[in-house]
């Protein structure tokens, strides 16, 4: 069950440190990076997929970008691919403008 799978898949999470500061340096934000190194791994392991379903909400502002996706995160070993679906949102920014969506999707700030 894809419940059961993604309780222990965050069970082996380390803790997750806000190192990275916004281009205006009002927050910290964790690296994607790390956290992609401790989960990818981890999503292997208990064979869970998650994938990019669709861009939910696009709110543009300057050269800013708030927005919502969905996604699935599906269960592999599961006979009919039990999934949850979940919404995850996120942010860009592009000093010279035209790439904020971009930024947010792949968390480039």
């Amino acid at each position: 069950m894809i419940g059961e799978k993604i309780a222990k898949i965050m069970s082996e999470i380390e803790p997750i440190i806000k190192t990275e500061e916004d281009a205006n340096g009002e927050y910290k934000s964790p690296k994607i990076d790390k956290i992609m190194m401790m989960v990818q791994p981890l999503l292997i392991k208990y064979k869970v997929a998650v994938i990019p379903a669709s861009i939910l909400n696009v709110l543009p502002q300057g050269n800013k970008v708030y927005l919502s996706m969905k996604y699935y995160f599906i269960d592999l070993d599961s006979s009919d691919k039990d999934y949850i679906e979940v919404e995850i949102p996120g942010s860009g920014f592009d000093e010279k403008g035209g790439r904020e969506v971009f930024a947010a999707l792949t968390r480039n700030i």
